[in-house]
């Protein structure tokens, strides 16, 4: 090949590749999106589930729990195949689409119970995974909650065994407690054991400063105090002086708050 040649190659190479992302900003900008908090959330076309229910169908047979249907839609080599891929940084299965010409990535699970449900997911609303198994899609693992209540759900962090309870050791104090609700975090104190950070945490959630929907999102643990109970009890084993904090358990602090409404 003479040298003209490669040039010409590579610069077609460079055009076509400059074409190939312009495509792909304005493909992503023909996305509709609304606020939600203070998250930027995708809103699904209108025939969002007749394209889904189109292009796959359900099959716990398969690794990802959905398949590629028959449609002459899909590519040949696709159909009745597995569909989705395994993104092993976030242990989730997704697949990639296009709805009304724009092209979208869903994780299989968003799109088994949109099929089942034949209803799109309302923006705020996430899939949880029940037994906290991200790769395990099948239909009875699945539920649409409240972002927050899908934190929740998470495996205690690191060395703590609260949920919601973190560690970071490059601080002299290094435990603290971490909640989020639409996008925003809120933070304790820092402390020096897990079962401190755990008061510390209620403290937190009980000052009034933070959203009634986030409290009422707790696990059990939390709502009913036996957190707080297993903390204060370790906390005076340790010889860790503590106040006792105003409310045993969530319930009563909600009771409160929607009281003097």
């Amino acid at each position: 090949m003479s040298i003209n040649q490669k040039e010409k190659n590579k610069r077609n190479y460079d055009k076509n590749k400059e074409l190939i992302k312009i495509a792909g900003r304005l493909n992503q900008s023909r996305k509709k999106h609304i606020m939600f908090g203070n998250l930027k959330v995708v809103v699904l076309p209108a025939d969002t589930i007749a394209t889904l229910r189109n292009r796959f169908k359900i099959d716990e047979t398969s690794e990802t729990g959905l398949r590629w249907s028959g449609s002459s839609v899909n590519r040949a080599h696709l159909r009745g195949g597995e569909a989705g891929c395994l993104y092993s940084s976030v242990g989730y299965y997704y697949v990639r689409i296009f709805i009304a010409g724009v092209n979208y990535q869903l994780s299989t699970a968003r799109v088994i119970w949109m099929i089942i449900n034949n209803k799109t997911i309302e923006p705020g609303m996430v899939i949880n995974h029940i037994n906290r198994k991200r790769d395990d899609n099948r239909i009875a693992n699945l539920e649409v909650v409240p972002m927050s209540a899908n934190n929740v759900n998470r495996a205690a962090t690191g060395l703590s065994t609260y949920k919601n309870v973190y560690v970071d050791y490059r601080r002299n104090y290094p435990f603290f407690a971490k909640f989020r609700f639409l996008g925003k975090h809120y933070y304790s104190k820092y402390a020096l054991s897990e079962d401190s950070a755990c008061i510390a945490g209620w403290e937190a959630i009980t000052s009034g400063k933070i959203p009634l929907e986030l409290v009422k999102s707790q696990s059990n643990e939390w709502k009913d105090g036996i957190y707080l109970k297993r903390a204060l009890a370790e906390c005076k084993k340790q010889g860790i002086a503590v106040k006792r904090p105003k409310f045993k358990t969530l319930h009563e602090y909600i009771a409160s708050v929607e009281g003097s409404c």
